[in-house]
């Protein structure tokens, strides 16, 4: 039996789909590294104990699975910063490195990186489980 999207899956494909082109074309050249060092300035000055600790460790969590090119537990990271109460610049700074960490992982698996391929799928199953 064939499953078929329904409209609102395919207008949700459909938002990603142009959100990733919009990062990717839109925008000055910009890579993860860069990101990453922005979301560290944006997090700097962290508000007051005990948010601060709390943030502090997501944020090292993320930044060093960035710096360690590891895209799978760097979107993991900042998927749970992401639930957090942030500035705007911080929530700004986390969905920059998000897009772009998404970006080089697509590059990545269309290079053929089976290890990129298989965390398109598992972000793929996180985003419409059946």
């Amino acid at each position: 039996m064939r499953k078929t999207f329904s409209l609102g899956r395919k207008l949700v494909v459909g938002a990603c789909a142009f959100s990733i082109l919009g990062v990717v074309g839109c925008h000055k050249k910009q890579d993860v590294q860069t990101e990453a060092s922005k979301l560290e300035q944006a997090f700097a000055p962290v508000g007051t104990p005990p948010q601060s600790d709390i943030l502090r460790t997501q944020v090292n969590a993320a930044l060093a699975a960035l710096k360690a090119n590891d895209p799978a537990a760097a979107l993991a990271a900042l998927d749970t910063l992401r639930k957090q109460r942030l500035t705007a610049e911080q929530r700004m700074a986390v969905n920059d490195a998000a897009g772009q960490v998404e970006v080089a992982l697509i590059r990545r698996a269309a290079a053929g990186d089976q290890k990129a391929k298989a965390a398109l799928d598992r972000l793929q199953q996180e985003a419409y489980p059946r």
